[in-house]
């Protein structure tokens, strides 16, 4: 049993078990573990994902009077 630093109790599985598990995965053809040419290949993701749909830009133009409507009725 493995704690966390939340606390948090984990139950790890015990040698028999792991191998169990192990040969149960590596029976599965499409589950097989990455190749290590594979994982020298993998790079993290950064950034967010690119949108389905490009939206064009959209610039307006507000008077300083409605721009500053809603900063003062929102104090109460």
């Amino acid at each position: 049993m493995v704690k966390t630093r939340s606390g948090r109790e984990i139950v790890l599985p015990d040698s028999e078990e792991d191998a169990a598990i192990t040969a149960a995965a590596m029976s599965d053809p499409d589950a097989l573990p990455l190749t290590e040419a594979e994982l020298a290949e993998l790079r993290p993701a950064r950034g967010r994902p690119a949108a389905a749909i490009k939206r064009p830009p959209l610039s307006i133009q507000v008077e300083a009077d409605v721009w500053a409507h809603p900063r003062t009725s929102c104090k109460d």
